[in-house]
């Protein structure tokens, strides 16, 4: 099975790329580096893991880190393949202006959550498939070309094609901190976990994940993986005979005097008169 680096692809310094292929089939292969594959003409069989999927013009596939996949198809079909490294939407896009609010919706938490119910795809609208047609051909011929001021438009139709895709997967109504995060912090609470650490995770940017999650939780990030912690601390002392000490370091804490000082302000109580008064 073939696997690619980005550095087989991204020019120095960049975190993106993208190329224009034509073709039957394209062996089993892996890489390192996100995909958006956007099908331009024709139709084909796209198999990811151990699942096919049929897609044809105007449909959009996402393509994770380390996933295995393959194209066939009876006929000739062509398709832009994005590349994107998975810090590109924190570390670039957030910082231009008003795109802020849009691009650190990520539109790949939605793209996980995707994954997860075995959908890594979207059709787009037929009223948007001419215009995505268009931005696509424009960014890669700004990306093989080297005309004056092609930064700039190389920038722009990137940012252009993200908020179309964004809009497709993005569900306004929904609330930007998704139960996915709330429950990768529930099973990894005895990790180290840091407001840097997460967003990289979920692809939000530290600042934009910071300020959601105090709005929509009403507490702070850290508040909330202490409280965490501080739970699981209350239900082994219900339903282990672990040693205090070995229950604080299995819930992640490492000052002794901040577990004693959260747990008291949590139930009223210290461990072991927590541990007692259950017991009764």
């Amino acid at each position: 099975m073939l696997e690619y680096s980005r550095e087989t692809f991204f020019q120095k310094d960049e975190q993106f790329f993208i190329t224009l292929n034509s073709g039957k089939n394209f062996q089993i292969h892996t890489h390192d580096f996100i995909e958006i594959v956007y099908i331009f003409k024709g139709s084909a069989v796209q198999r990811i893991g151990d699942t096919e999927y049929h897609v044809k013009k105007g449909t959009l596939l996402f393509i994770n880190c380390g996933q295995t996949h393959s194209f066939t198809s009876p006929k000739q079909f062509s398709y832009y393949n994005l590349m994107l490294s998975p810090e590109f939407i924190s570390d670039q896009l957030v910082n231009s202006g008003n795109l802020y609010e849009i691009l650190s919706l990520s539109m790949f938490e939605d793209f996980q959550l995707a994954q997860k119910n075995n959908r890594p795809l979207a059709e787009l609208p037929g009223e948007v498939i001419p215009e995505m047609d268009v931005l696509f051909a424009a960014l890669y011929r700004e990306l093989i070309g080297n005309n004056p001021g092609r930064t700039i438009l190389i920038r722009s139709y990137l940012t252009a094609i993200l908020i179309h895709i964004f809009r497709c997967l993005c569900k306004p109504d929904e609330p930007v901190i998704t139960p996915m995060l709330l429950q990768y912090i529930e099973e990894h609470c005895s990790e180290r976990l840091t407001l840097q650490s997460l967003a990289k995770k979920c692809f939000y940017h530290p600042s934009y994940l910071s300020r959601m999650f105090h709005e929509l939780q009403g507490q702070t990030l850290t508040e909330y993986i202490t409280q965490v912690r501080i739970k699981k601390a209350m239900m082994l002392l219900k339903n282990t005979v672990l040693p205090v000490e070995d229950i604080r370091v299995s819930c992640g804490i490492g000052d002794k005097t901040f577990f004693y000082k959260k747990f008291r302000e949590e139930t009223g109580y210290s461990p072991a008169e927590y541990r007692k008064m259950i017991k009764k």
